[in-house]
């Protein structure tokens, strides 16, 4: 019988292989336990000497704490970090390999979601002073002396104020069965004031349309974007909006909070419009999507579920609009077309 330690197979040099085959690198993780980092690789592993973790926070001048998980990340470039000297391809690319492949294009765009107030259309000037003016004179104030009595202004000046945040309650049509000139009425009662509610609430009609950004807009959707209003409204005002056709000519689609029954900056307003327009026959991603917005809480709404939003105000000027669609790709479909056309070539 054949005692001692068993007798090996394979050749000698099939043995040396397997004890020398190349660490896979990727495969240990690096944990910090008191004072003493250890290495696993497998089942097998030795305690190293506790030294300063490394940092891979990005960017890398960003400070690590010390009780921070080292963790592979990925670079800033194109891809992985190069694998060390000597490691096989099946660990990874080297850094010309990843040189070599092309970067993911953004998608397409294929909705464009606009707010109403400030970003295609405004109120106009001197409105609100035409606003608390009308609320003064349900006092017995003649209209002409009310910018000359302080006093009088800021009183009339409260009860609009009063009106913008009853009007909040409304936008999801959902809050109370109250319209929008019942609420301001009782408001008004409140006030002693004897103001015509219906007259009050006609001035939230007052819009005037910005012709340059609506051209833009127009472009955007020749050259194959849909185009859908996406803006917070009492149903009142949206009722006037539609009844108007204050965006006939503009949008394929509207879509107000009080429709919806859910308000900007809530994301659950966005998903609605996308499963709207899924029903419609009209099934987009939220990447597929660009928002426009003259408020940084509604953009960031739109950016929680991924679509490409971007804050805009009529006064930052209509430039500023053009290259909100262009670094977008809004405008992309329109340049093609123009790119593509077929007819005449131009005379001198």
């Amino acid at each position: 019988m054949t005692t001692g330690r068993p007798r090996r197979t394979g050749s000698p040099r099939a043995v040396r292989t397997a004890r020398h085959r190349p660490l896979d690198l990727w495969s240990v993780s690096f944990t910090r336990v008191g004072s003493v980092a250890t290495g696993r690789a497998g089942r097998g592993h030795s305690p190293r000497p506790a030294g300063p973790a490394t940092c891979h926070s990005e960017p890398p001048s960003a400070k690590c704490d010390s009780g921070t998980r080292p963790r592979r990340v990925q670079s800033a470039g194109r891809g992985p970090p190069a694998a060390p000297p000597g490691t096989p391809a099946r660990l990874g690319r080297t850094a010309d390999q990843w040189e070599d492949r092309p970067m993911p294009t953004p998608d397409a765009v294929r909705l464009l979601l606009l707010d109403a107030d400030a970003v295609i259309q405004r109120m106009p000037d001197g409105w609100k002073d035409e606003a608390i003016t009308l609320l003064a004179t349900g006092w017995g104030a003649p209209a002409g002396g009310v910018a000359d009595d302080p006093a009088l202004w800021g009183r009339a000046q409260a009860v609009l104020d009063e009106v913008f945040v009853a009007e909040v309650f409304l936008l999801t049509g959902q809050e109370t069965d109250l319209t929008f000139p019942e609420t301001i009425a009782g408001i008004l009662e409140g006030h002693g004031n004897s103001t015509d509610a219906e007259q009050v609430a006609r001035l939230w009609h007052r819009t005037e349309p910005l012709a340059e950004e609506r051209a833009m807009v127009a472009t955007a959707r020749q050259g194959g974007v849909r185009v859908a209003m996406a803006t917070n409204q009492q149903p009142h005002r949206a009722a006037w909006l539609t009844d108007s056709g204050a965006f006939a000519d503009l949008a394929d689609e509207v879509y107000t909070s009080s429709r919806l029954g859910v308000a900007k900056p809530e994301p659950d307003f966005f998903r609605a419009i996308l499963r709207a327009e899924a029903e419609a026959g009209h099934p987009v991603e939220p990447g597929e999507v660009v928002f426009v917005d003259d408020r940084a809480d509604n953009v960031e709404g739109a950016a929680a579920i991924g679509i490409r939003a971007r804050q805009y105000h009529f006064t930052q000027g209509v430039e500023a609009f053009r290259e909100v669609l262009e670094s977008t790709g809004v405008l992309d479909g329109a340049a093609h077309a123009d790119a593509t056309h077929d007819g005449p070539a131009p005379t001198a």
